[in-house]
Formats: C-alpha cells, structure tokens, sequence
C-alpha cells in the first residue's frame, strides 16, 4: 500500500525477496487475510498503533512456510 484511502490503493505486487537479518525469518506465504486492524491502517486510523510507515505491507494473519532464517 502507498497511499492511505479506501479499498482502490490496495494493489498486489511483486517485490524481490529481503534478506533476513539475524533475527528474522524469511516466509513463503500460501494463505493470508484482511482483518479490521488491516482496515483500520488503510483509512489512516488516529490511533497511534494503526499508523505505519508507507509502503507498507498489510497483513499479520498468514500461513506460510519458512525458507531461510538470519
């Protein structure tokens, strides 16, 4: 997402694979969700735990499967 709005700045893409640092996880995510946290972030929610950085990457509800770890 690189703008706040309404569902139409929602948009999928391809971007290239992070390399994890040495805490993280890198997944391959089969299956994810939109949830009102989700939707909350996208309109600009006040609440300070709603906002983030842009672009950002919705989502914290997913299935995946690790293929490299930090």
């Amino acid at each position: 997402m690189h703008r706040l709005g309404g569902p139409d700045v929602l948009e999928v893409e391809e971007i290239a694979d992070p390399v994890p640092g040495p805490e993280d996880l890198l997944v391959r995510v089969q299956a994810t969700s939109v949830n009102r946290r989700d939707l909350w972030i996208r309109a600009g929610h006040p609440h300070p735990a709603y906002r983030v950085p842009l672009p950002a990457i919705l989502g914290i509800d997913l299935c995946a499967t690790v293929i490299a770890s930090g």
